[in-house]
């Protein structure tokens, strides 16, 4: 195949994949004008529409839609190859990416086990808390809080999570918490930056208003820009910190954090943490070790997080 149409497949399976020409172009580092003039010249050879072009942008006809995945695993395979032949990279060699406190609430904590299987893995973790393209970066392996991934991907479910109120011994000890209070405006509330697009992912003021407490109080307190420092601050005895379970999880096994409430009142999300990666890559054994290593992690936390908050 010619080189151009070669050119023109990639600005059409780019375009599938991010939605539009300007995302396309900004990926492959031209225009939108290129892109779409490289779409029109595939459609003109194809003797067919691809997209359909409306004043918001383009849609993707039948037709692209129903090669999208297959262009998608091809073109990850072509960059495989590539790799591979230009050897950048050893075979020990393994690039993550996560958010910042799943990295140190999480995973840090349980390293020490995988490198016990194989102490000369060359690990690398992307913390930088954004989204990576695993078709264009060189990241294996992305750990997510989402819904199940989009096409072109594979992802493993890991486990769910839930937002409790957390707070120190001793904090709990010097208020009074009872599922029978109806409200908490007399007590210091800490709030944690979280943004999610999980619709379940709630503030105090949701979490109130799901568990019958008044609205009084729920929106004033400390707020904090880290989720871990924030979590510092309830386990110094600051206030009641309302925390994803996933980052709270050590400090309440080891009982510098507790649920004032027991576990009635933890609220269950809707996403789910996943292991994610590009359709048809190659997998270096490495790959493959920490894939099967995780999941066992995540089946024994899962069964741990059910047993601490169960209702006896």
């Amino acid at each position: 195949m010619k080189t151009f149409y070669l050119n023109a497949l990639r600005a059409m399976e780019a375009t599938l994949r991010t939605g539009n020409f300007r995302s396309a172009a900004v990926e492959l580092h031209v225009t939108p004008a290129a892109v779409g003039q490289q779409v029109r010249v595939l459609e003109d050879y194809l003797g067919r529409k691809l997209f359909v072009r409306t004043p918001t942008g383009v849609k993707a006809t039948e037709s692209a839609n129903l090669v999208a995945d297959k262009l998608t695993k091809n073109f990850s395979g072509i960059s495989d190859v590539l790799a591979q032949l230009k050897g950048r990279r050893s075979e020990k060699a393994l690039a993550l990416t996560m958010t910042q406190s799943f990295a140190e609430s999480w995973l840090t904590p349980r390293l020490s086990k995988f490198y016990a299987k194989d102490i000369e893995v060359d690990l690398r973790i992307d913390t930088t808390n954004r989204v990576v393209d695993l078709f264009q970066d060189e990241i294996d392996l992305a750990i997510r809080y989402s819904p199940p991934a989009e096409e072109g991907h594979v992802d493993i479910p890991l486990f769910s999570t839930y937002l409790v109120p957390v707070c120190s011994p001793g904090f709990a000890k010097q208020y009074y918490f009872s599922r029978k209070r109806s409200t908490l405006e007399n007590i210091p509330l800490l709030h944690l930056h979280e943004v999610s697009t999980d619709p379940e992912w709630v503030g105090w003021v949701e979490w109130g208003e799901k568990f019958g407490f008044g609205k009084a109080g729920l929106e004033r307190g400390l707020r904090f820009s880290k989720v871990n420092y924030g979590l510092q601050g309830a386990m110094s005895g600051h206030g009641l910190a309302l925390a994803g379970i996933c980052e709270a999880y050590n400090a309440l096994k080891d009982g510098r954090l507790v649920m004032p409430f027991g576990p009635e009142l933890v609220s269950k999300t809707s996403f789910d943490y996943r292991l994610v990666t590009a359709a048809g890559r190659y997998k270096s054994k490495i790959q493959k070790d920490f894939e099967d290593w995780i999941v066992e992690e995540a089946k024994v936390y899962s069964s741990s997080i059910t047993e601490l908050i169960s209702v006896d």
